[in-house]
């Protein structure tokens, strides 16, 4: 398996770049639209390289936008506020050259593309950028990648999604180099989903050496008139498929999940913690080998009746191992969340450099091995409701935020939790952590509940706030939360502390 130093990689380049930028000229900020920036383009030839970045506020702009220099380029408030509408004519941004190695683009809708590759977003000549957090959807390319094509190109992609694109080859994804020594692009946290290919690769096409790697990536809904609904590989392809989710994708001919062309040993795909299930074949398989190998390790997949699920001609053959050939069980049609009964929960290896995150940000590995696939299962938290009593004995529960006194709040006891068993140091009151408490039947029926007292200029409740909640943990580590009714007030001096007595 090829692994090794991406995740050194990516720390250095989000570390060190901005120390780079910090030790030469302070960054300007080119906002566009401005009377000195019009449009985008503009902004982008007046840039300094490595040092300015171009903010591009809400609405939609034109696209056909080239860069080929180190920049970064964001929206004021992410993909639905900021869109590239190309009209169908062009694409949405053209990034060449190997300058563009430390180019950011982030944050943008690119919708209407149509050209001959690239449809949404093309990378060339050793470009590299970074392209994160943004939405390629109906877009077109007459040829190669619906919605981004790379040629002898390594952008760094990160939680994008490509969905509806359009192209002849790779409706999602297109890659090809020229030799073993190219690089290739890195995605994680992606959806390629719903794209179509009029001949291979509805997903994701490679060609040529390309060798892309794949983490925490939901390739579904994906259509190919002929082969690979998700992935096709021509030539000596070496994708790494890692915690990728491979579903409810379909083509003409075999190999509706991975189809691979002459791509045998040493230039194969590399299949991990992944699942490939329910991909369909109008007249053929969903893993289909021409000459090429595969490796399949810790994955949940269908390999048929007499593994008729797979085929293979010429010099092919299927590396496995640990894999499981069980449903995995996903949420609904649709939702590829795993339930909590899913065979691949845990089945996963941790003998590879795995991601930190899954693909919506949570944690990795939550039990004794990571899942299988792009989504990690996380057992739902269940919130106890409990009943809170703000200054105990008072109607209007009223707050002067100016007092220098102490608030109380109680927690009560009940027939089903024991207020006794709060874990102090978990508590916080609308910002605010207690500085006593101690147990005490508030409502004299015959249980303790347990007596909090917070600094009142600790608190942080909105001036027009009307409830307030306290929230904690029990020493068994099952979450709590109450509210209780407030009325803040406008002092118009400093107020004493209230007492139990008062109200």
């Amino acid at each position: 398996m090829k692994r090794g130093g991406l995740w050194k990689s990516i720390f250095c380049f989000f570390v060190m770049v901005p120390l780079m930028w910090g030790t030469t000229v302070l960054a300007a900020e080119r906002r566009v639209p401005s009377a000195a920036y019009p449009n985008i383009q503009d902004a982008i030839n007046a840039a300094v390289p490595d040092v300015d970045v171009v903010l591009v506020l809400n609405g939609t702009y034109a696209g056909n936008l080239l860069v080929e220099k180190a920049i970064t380029i964001k929206s004021e408030n992410g993909p639905e506020n900021t869109t590239i509408d190309c009209a169908g004519s062009g694409r949405g941004f053209t990034f060449r050259g190997a300058d563009t190695s430390r180019a950011v683009l982030s944050g943008f809708t690119i919708t209407g593309g149509n050209a001959t590759s690239g449809g949404a977003i093309l990378c060339e000549l050793n470009a590299s950028p970074t392209i994160s957090e943004c939405i390629l959807s109906a877009n077109n390319a007459t040829n190669y990648g619906g919605a981004i094509a790379c040629f002898k190109a390594s952008p760094f992609i990160s939680y994008c999604v490509m969905e509806n694109n359009v192209a002849s080859f790779g409706g999602g994804l297109f890659v090809k180099n020229g030799s073993a020594s190219d690089p290739s692009p890195t995605l994680i946290g992606c959806t390629i989903a719903n794209n179509r290919a009029t001949s291979s690769g509805g997903g994701v096409c490679l060609h040529s050496y390309a060798s892309p790697s794949f983490y925490n990536c939901l390739i579904a809904g994906n259509s190919a008139a002929q082969y690979g609904g998700a992935f096709y590989c021509y030539s000596k392809c070496a994708p790494d498929i890692i915690h990728c989710t491979v579903s409810d994708n379909t083509s003409g001919f075999s190999g509706s999940g991975i189809s691979c062309f002459l791509c045998s040993d040493p230039y194969f795909p590399v299949v991990t913690n992944s699942i490939i299930w329910g991909n369909v074949a109008t007249s053929g398989s969903e893993i289909y080998l021409n000459n090429s190998l595969i490796e399949i390790a810790f994955s949940a997949f269908d390999p048929g009746v007499e593994n008729n699920n797979i085929q293979v001609f010429g010099t092919s053959s299927v590396s496995e191992n640990g894999n499981i050939y069980e449903d995995p069980a996903f949420v609904g049609e649709g939702d590829y969340h795993l339930n909590p009964d899913s065979p691949c929960i845990d089945t996963g290896t941790d003998l590879i450099e795995l991601p930190e995150f899954d693909i919506e940000g949570d944690p990795r590995v939550v039990g004794n091995a990571p899942d299988m696939g792009a989504d990690e299962f996380v057992p739902a938290v269940t919130v106890i409701q409990v009943e809170i009593d703000i200054k105990p004995g008072c109607a209007e529960n009223k707050i002067n935020l100016k007092s220098w006194g102490l608030l109380p709040v109680a927690v009560k006891a009940t027939n089903d939790f024991d207020a006794l068993a709060i874990d102090p140091d978990s508590v916080i009151f609308a910002g605010a952590k207690p500085v006593w408490q101690i147990g005490w039947d508030v409502d004299s029926d015959g249980d303790k509940d347990m007596l909090f007292f917070f600094r009142v200029n600790e608190l942080n409740p909105d001036e027009i706030s009307t409830e307030a909640t306290l929230r904690g943990m029990t020493t068994d580590g099952d979450s709590f939360e109450g509210t209780d009714k407030v009325t803040i007030i406008k002092p118009k001096g400093k107020a004493n502390g209230w007492s139990l007595s008062g109200s």
